[in-house]
């Protein structure tokens, strides 16, 4: 399994069937490597940083191909119906309502719209209408996106000042530390920095300018072997000035000079540790309300993203661009439904299976993260329908056009899928219609995820330090237990024996019945889809009088 290489997924898969065909084979072949990588994440032995990058390249496979993870359809039924007398909207609506609601028994936990795309003639009033609404759209949504690159550079900007901050105060910190070397490394580090940026301001009368051209050589080497600690500022300013007369061995012109200029820097240093802590904090706070105006903005903006996006007419394929001619005043509407119920065991009285699980489901005690997995192997019918329109307008009023006739194809197909397979398909459908909004969004907050983090997260210092104290004072009761502890030690550890021996057949024993219900529950969603599949063909066909067989 750690040997495996990509390659071999790929020659499974070929293996295994090759187009459309035993997908959920293919299915569980690549969850089932999923589940074993979770279970590697763990081991010291393997290399996790290659763990990761073959768990990315198994999960492309796997939310790159839809199909795979829908797995093979248990029922596949058809239905064609053309009016020109009446509105075509009606047919969507009655199997919407005949999957979600209890008046044909159907009623799944989900029925969700998954497409909606269309595809108008381009001389046909669809495309002109649609093209009129897409603009004004279009310019409001490129008003926000302004905004929002305006938000994206002024963090930029903000991060940056952040660094330039921390490097600072890093120095300061330093500066006040208990170990002599540290603060006097901080101390000339500081020195450096006042003589480049503040100083130098004086132009012919800095230090650097009157060793260069006056020739005061001594001068900047007396200034850096000055140590001025930490302290009352009055204190160490007269501390330091009875060592500049008394200490120093330079002539008086140099020592009448550095005492003017170790009360600049004594004061420079205590205020802009303050000034600069000050700007900090606040630059910091700004950050936030910019990050926060980011998430708001690219809120405000997704509606109308997603709306100009949907009035994108669809890029067609080949075999059906023969079915809109340009001068036609015809459109293609394709919309999919995307319905889900879980599937139960039934509850029969008297049932000896049914007594068991319920038995093993009351007394089953376990930790949340079995909980998610348990919750990743729930089993679901899936019904998908697919509806394929060609329309033209019904009518025109001064609103607009109201009605569609023409004809409607209806694909009811019907699959067995898991939780897991579920929230693969919902990363999947995301990938393909995510907006050029959220990658800005996304991509920006993830590149400076760490930097975002490492500057407010700071907030938080205070409570880990005072876990840390509360250990501390914990100290001596743990020892005072640990002692006790040794005693008993070989009596625990014989306890610990047969407590594993006893998990272990319990583990595996709830292993083994997980699996043999979620194998139970997988063909009874199988026979439920197909069931349901075929009942909502046919009632529809009877209550519209059409032909069917009993």
């Amino acid at each position: 399994m750690v040997t495996l290489q990509i390659e071999d997924v790929d020659k499974k898969l070929e293996s295994i069937g090759p187009d459309k065909r035993n997908l959920t084979e293919k299915r569980d072949y690549l969850n089932d490597l999923l589940d074993k990588i979770k279970e590697l994440k763990n081991d010291k032995e393997v290399d996790q940083d290659k763990l990761k990058d073959f768990e990315t390249n198994v999960k492309k496979k796997l939310h790159n191909n839809p199909n795979i993870i829908k797995g093979d359809q248990t029922a596949e039924y058809t239905l064609g119906y053309e009016t020109f007398q009446s509105s075509l909207e009606p047919v969507y609506y009655w199997i919407y309502d005949a999957l979600k609601g209890p008046t044909f028994g159907l009623k799944y936990d989900l029925v969700a719209k998954t497409r909606d795309e269309f595809a108008a003639a381009e001389a046909s009033a669809f495309y002109g209408e649609l093209g009129r609404r897409r603009t004004e759209l279009e310019k409001r949504a490129s008003e926000l996106m302004g905004t929002i690159n305006m938000v994206v550079k002024s963090i930029l900007n903000l991060i940056y000042d952040l660094k330039e901050f921390e490097l600072r105060l890093d120095e300061y910190k330093k500066l006040h530390s208990d170990e002599e070397a540290v603060s006097n490394g901080a101390d000339y580090a500081l020195k450096t920095i006042w003589l480049t940026e503040v100083d130098s301001k004086k132009g012919p009368g800095s230090i650097n300018s009157l060793v260069q051209n006056l020739n005061y050589v001594m001068l900047r080497d007396a200034f850096f072997s000055i140590h001025m600690p930490v302290g009352e500022a009055d204190k160490v300013e007269k501390d330091v000035l009875n060592k500049i007369q008394k200490e120093l061995d330079v002539p008086d012109m140099i020592k009448r000079i550095l005492q003017g200029r170790v009360k600049e820097y004594l004061k420079w240093r205590e205020l802009s540790e303050k000034e600069l802590d000050k700007r900090y904090k606040i630059e910091r706070t700004y950050l936030k309300a910019q990050v926060n105006s980011l998430k708001l903005y690219t809120k405000w903006a997704r509606p109308y993203m997603i709306a100009t996006q949907k009035l994108l007419p669809a890029e067609l394929a080949a075999e059906d661009m023969g079915e809109l001619p340009t001068t036609f005043n015809t459109m293609l509407t394709f919309l999919d439904l995307f319905a889900k119920k879980k599937v139960k065991i039934a509850q029969k009285p008297g049932s000896s299976d049914v007594i068991k699980v319920e038995k093993y489901t009351k007394l089953k005690k376990v930790k949340d993260e079995e909980k998610e997995e348990e919750k990743d192997n729930d089993v679901y019918s899936v019904l998908e329908v697919k509806f394929v329109y060609r329309v033209l307008p019904g009518g025109q009023t001064q609103e607009g056009y109201r009605g569609h006739l023409g004809n409607v194809d209806v694909k009811i197909v019907g699959y067995e899928m898991q939780q897991k397979d579920l929230d693969n398909l919902e990363i999947a459908r995301q990938n393909e219609v995510i907006s050029l909004v959220d990658e800005v969004t996304k991509d920006t907050l993830d590149a400076l995820e760490d930097d975002i983090k490492r500057f407010l997260g700071d907030e938080d210092k205070g409570e880990k330090k005072e876990t840390k104290s509360r250990k501390h004072l914990g100290r001596q009761i743990d020892d005072t237990i640990n002692i006790t502890k040794k005693h008993f030690s070989n009596i625990k550890e014989q306890v610990q024996k047969i407590s594993n021996v006893v998990n272990s057949l319990s583990n595996w024993n709830a292993e083994q019945q997980t699996e043999w219900n979620t194998q139970r529950l997988r063909k009874l969603a199988k026979e439920k889809s197909k069931k349901d599949a075929y009942m909502l063909i046919y009632l529809y066909k009877k209550l519209h009088s059409m032909l069917t067989w009993d």
